[in-house]
């Protein structure tokens, strides 16, 4: 692990040297990094197309990368919260590291840097869309590489490591599912909707809305509730 940690701070500082070279790369990096309509929004529009387009087949498929995604943010964030905590470069002084405009080192403090969320989570989505098109699911990945997780990592928000980790964790819950074969579940959606449209898509834009913003509301409320319980317990 030591060998892999040097590799990550050394990478980690090499990039963080374009930082500050042009303030207006720094900004427009930042605000690719918080913009949801071109990760999570993007991701479920794509859902909700082969939805709608698709026949009950691909529907199953549709519920299947839900269901993945869903998975993908449980065990992305047991994994943050059972393995040793892990300082994030931005938060990490001995790095040195020039934050870019608008990045402080409290924005992410508190929430452990391995694995990623975000890689955990769209690579996740983007291996499950290999049932309906490989070329989909690799332009998927590409995608994730690229736009989400990149920035992250010239941000200081995260080290290499910790997204390559985030990104194999995703693809194995995806491929683990997949290979489950639920077709049973899958399926009995795909029929509720045509029973009850009404709570099946009431829930389902939810469900949507809520993985498009990486299920934040929900994580900031079991943040809380995990802080009242420790506080009533003491």
């Amino acid at each position: 692990m030591t060998i892999i940690s040097d590799i990550d701070r050394a990478l980690t500082q090499d990039i963080n040297q374009l930082v500050g070279l042009s303030p207006i790369v720094d900004l427009l990096v930042f605000y690719l990094a918080d913009m949801d309509l071109l990760k999570g929004v993007l991701f479920m529009a794509v859902a909700w197309y082969f939805w709608f387009r698709g026949d009950s087949g691909v529907r199953a498929h549709v519920v299947n990368m839900v269901v993945i995604a869903l998975l993908a943010v449980v065990v992305g964030r047991l994994l943050q919260s059972g393995l040793p905590p892990r300082l994030r470069p931005l938060d990490d002084p001995s790095l040195g590291l020039t934050l870019p405009a608008h990045v402080t080192p409290a924005v992410l403090r508190g929430w452990s840097s391995f694995p990623s969320d975000h890689a955990t989570l769209f690579f996740a989505m983007a291996a499950a869309l290999a049932p309906i098109s490989r070329r989909l699911a690799w332009a998927a990945a590409a995608w994730a590489a690229v736009v989400i997780c990149l920035p992250r990592l010239y941000l200081g928000f995260h080290y290499a490591g910790d997204l390559i980790g985030g990104a194999l964790v995703g693809t194995a819950v995806a491929f683990i599912y997949l290979k489950l074969s639920l077709q049973r579940f899958s399926h009995a959606m795909v029929r509720l909707a045509k029973q009850s449209p009404g709570p099946f898509y009431a829930a389902g834009f939810v469900l949507t809305y809520e993985i498009s913003i990486l299920m934040g509301d929900v994580r900031q409320l079991g943040s809380q509730m995990i802080k009242l319980v420790h506080r009533v317990a003491s």
